[in-house]
Formats: structure tokens, C-alpha cells, sequence
């Protein structure tokens, strides 16, 4: 279920555009040893949850990391702004009632949060968290 899942997000990712424009220049569905083209989103999956409803209908809570990420010294003008602006535009995409279920490949979406921050490293970077929950019911005797 994870690669389903990062399947639709990936291709949901790649598909913003801003002023015409693909926001991304690439995104990942693993961690990169080594990103060279900003901006640029990973896709992680961190954890997910069980949960009984009764003998035969339960849930599984799928858990994501959208990680977009910009480099301060990159042409962009402000990638603070740029990144936020993607962010938001990820945010919207999924909140979309069109992409609740990715496609059927999930039962529903959860809210999203995010967070921001920045990185220096081996390079200046300013990074959105997008913390991403999907959720599929399953019957344990299928």
C-alpha cells in the first residue's frame, strides 16, 4: 500500500504548476544521497497506525512526509516565498475533493499540517514538512 500511495502523490506533485510553470523540478519517492536540482519534493513514508472498529472493519492510517525543499542561493528571487506558495498549492491539491481518495487507491485523506524550516549544512536550504495522512478500511478476514 505504501508505493500505491506514494504513486499518487508523486504524480499529484508533479503536476503543479505556478504562473505556468512546473513548481518542481523533481520529486523523489525516496531519500536522495544527494539533491542537485531545486526546488524538488521527497516523498517518505514515516509510520502508520491500526485501529479496530469491530470483528471485521478496521483502518489503517498510512503517515507521509512531503518534504519541499528550496535552495537559498538559487536564482529564485525569494524562496522563502516560493516555497511557501508551493507548499500551498500542495496543501490545496490534496485538500481537493478529487483527490481525497487518490484515485481509489485510499479510502479517504486526512487533514494535513506542516511545518518550516531552514538548513545549513552543506548547502543554505529552506524546507516545508508537509505531514500527509492517508486511510484505508480493510476487513481482516478477506
Amino acid at each position: 500500500m505504501y508505493r500505491s500511495i506514494i504513486a499518487r502523490l508523486k504524480a499529484i506533485l508533479e503536476a503543479i504548476q505556478i504562473d505556468g510553470q512546473t513548481a518542481l523540478k523533481t520529486v523523489y519517492d525516496y531519500e536522495p544521497t544527494e539533491v542537485t536540482q531545486y526546488p524538488t519534493a521527497i516523498i517518505l513514508p514515516t509510520s502508520h497506525t491500526e485501529e479496530a472498529r469491530d470483528l471485521r472493519s478496521n483502518r489503517r492510517t498510512y503517515v507521509f512526509n512531503i518534504r519541499i525543499m528550496g535552495a537559498l542561493q538559487e536564482e529564485q528571487v525569494d524562496t522563502q516565498t516560493y516555497i511557501q506558495t508551493v507548499a500551498d498549492k500542495v496543501i490545496d491539491e490534496l485538500a481537493k475533493q478529487t483527490n481525497l481518495n487518490l484515485s481509489n487507491t485510499i479510502d479517504f485523506s486526512g487533514f494535513t499540517s506542516s511545518g518550516f524550516r531552514f538548513v545549513t549544512d552543506k548547502s543554505s536550504l529552506y524546507i516545508a514538512d508537509i505531514r500527509y495522512t492517508a486511510t484505508v478500511c480493510f476487513n481482516r478476514y478477506a
